[in-house]
């Protein structure tokens, strides 16, 4: 199991960041392993105004609601890896 989370999802409207983010998004859905995202409302809206619907619906996916701090600490203890990204 993986966990990954967003700090922040602004300033992503440059064409190369967004490739770079899609081309992420297709390796993880494609690893086939399972991922964890705690996500935040207004990363939701931005993931769907950017085209990442699919990324969301994705089997090996879990999108959550945004995690308490316990909580997320103890999905990081069990998590194989954890990636974050921020700006």
């Amino acid at each position: 199991m993986k966990v990954l989370f967003s700090l922040r999802f602004t300033g992503l409207r440059t064409p190369i960041i967004l490739k770079g983010l899609k081309q992420l998004a297709r390796a993880l859905v494609e690893s086939g392993e399972r991922i964890i995202f705690p996500m935040h409302p207004h990363t939701r809206k931005r993931i769907m105004e950017y085209g990442f619907e699919w990324f969301t619906k994705a089997g090996n996916i879990e999108v959550t609601e945004p995690m308490g701090y316990l909580e997320f600490l103890d999905a990081m203890s069990r998590a194989r890896t954890v990636s974050a990204r921020d700006e």
